[in-house]
C-alpha cells in the first residue's frame, strides 16, 4: 500500500513537471513570436525592405525581421489572415481587398515607404527607343505586332508582363491599359529579375519594370505623354523626381493598428531622415521629395 502511495506521488510530480514544462515552452514560443516581425508581399518592395532591415537589426538585436516576397496580393492576404505583421505593396490596396477587410471587420493602416516609377524596356539592339502612350497601348493590347509598324526593323514584337498577383501589374493595367485586357500573346513573368533577363536575351522583346531595378542589360524607352511626338521624356532620376516622367507611384507598407506597438521600432527607423537618405541611395524616391508630397 505504501509503495502504491509513493508511486501515485511520483506520477503527480511527473505530470506537474510536464505541464509546467509545456507551459514554459508555449510561453517561449509566444515570446519569440512577439520578437519577430513578419513582413510579406511585393517583389518590388522586397529588395529595399531587405536593405532597410539589415540596418535595423544592427541597432535592434532583440528583434528579428523576416521578409518574404510573394507579390503584393499575397502580402495583403497574409495580413488579412494574420500570417504577417506588415504587407508590402507596389500599388495602393484595391477596392476588392478593402472589401475583404471590411467583411472580416478588420482595419489597416497605410504607410508610404518610398516612391518608384514604371519604365518600359527593350533589348539594347532594338533601334526603337521612343514611343507614345497610344503606341504603348497598341503594343500591349496586341494591335501593334511588329517593330516595323513603329519605324523599326521587320521583327515580331515579343511581349513580357508581370503576373496578376503583382502590384506592378495592377499599376500597369490601371495607368497604361486603363483596365483594357492585356494581349493573350504576352509571356507572364514572376519577378523583375526575370523581366530584365528575358528582354536582355530577346531582340524583339518589350516589357515593363521598376525604375529602381534598371541596369545596362536593357534600354529604357523614352516616352511622349501628349502624342505630339515632339517631346520624349527619358526615365531618369531628375525626370522622375520632378514628375515630368508621369508613370511614378508610391510603394507602401500596410499593417493592422493592433500590431503598431510591435512594429513601432521598425517604422520609427524607416521614418528617420537618415533612412530616407538611404532610400534615395538605393535608387528609390524618398518620401520627402516633391513626388511623394503631392
Amino acid at each position: 500500500m505504501k509503495n502504491l502511495s509513493l508511486l501515485y506521488v511520483l506520477m503527480l510530480l511527473l505530470t506537474f513537471g510536464c505541464v509546467k514544462k509545456n507551459k514554459e515552452n508555449q510561453a517561449k514560443v509566444v515570446s519569440e513570436k512577439d520578437k519577430t516581425i513578419i513582413v510579406k508581399g511585393s517583389t518590388t518592395v522586397d529588395p529595399l525592405m531587405e536593405k532597410l532591415v539589415e540596418n535595423f537589426v544592427v541597432n535592434n538585436k532583440n528583434l528579428k525581421v523576416m521578409v518574404t516576397s510573394s507579390g503584393s496580393m499575397e502580402g495583403f492576404r497574409s495580413l488579412l489572415h494574420d500570417s504577417a505583421d506588415i504587407a508590402m505593396s507596389s500599388n495602393k490596396i484595391s477596392p476588392e481587398m478593402r472589401a475583404d477587410f471590411r467583411i472580416r471587420n478588420k482595419e489597416f493602416v497605410e504607410y508610404l515607404l518610398a516612391g518608384d516609377a514604371l519604365v518600359f524596356i527593350v533589348n539594347v539592339n532594338n533601334a526603337v527607343k521612343n514611343l507614345t502612350q497610344n503606341e504603348l497601348v497598341g503594343i500591349f493590347t496586341g494591335k501593334i505586332v511588329n517593330w516595323k509598324q513603329l519605324g523599326g526593323e521587320d521583327l515580331p514584337i515579343k511581349l513580357f508582363s508581370r503576373d496578376t498577383k503583382s502590384g506592378t501589374y495592377s499599376f500597369f493595367k490601371e495607368m497604361i491599359l486603363n483596365q483594357v485586357e492585356l494581349s493573350k500573346s504576352a509571356f507572364i513573368l514572376k519577378s523583375n529579375e526575370e523581366v530584365l533577363l528575358k528582354v536582355g536575351q530577346e531582340k524583339g522583346a518589350i516589357a515593363y519594370t521598376n525604375f529602381s531595378t534598371l541596369d545596362y542589360s536593357v534600354d529604357p524607352i523614352n516616352l511622349c505623354f501628349d502624342d505630339l511626338k515632339t517631346n520624349y521624356i527619358a526615365p531618369r532620376v531628375e525626370t522622375v523626381n520632378n514628375m515630368t516622367y508621369k508613370y511614378n507611384r508610391g510603394l507602401y507598407l500596410y499593417y493592422q493598428p493592433e500590431k503598431y506597438q510591435k512594429i513601432k521600432p521598425l517604422i520609427d527607423m524607416i521614418h528617420a531622415d537618415s533612412t530616407q537618405k538611404l532610400i534615395g541611395k538605393f535608387g528609390f524616391i524618398p518620401v520627402n521629395t516633391k513626388l511623394m508630397m503631392k
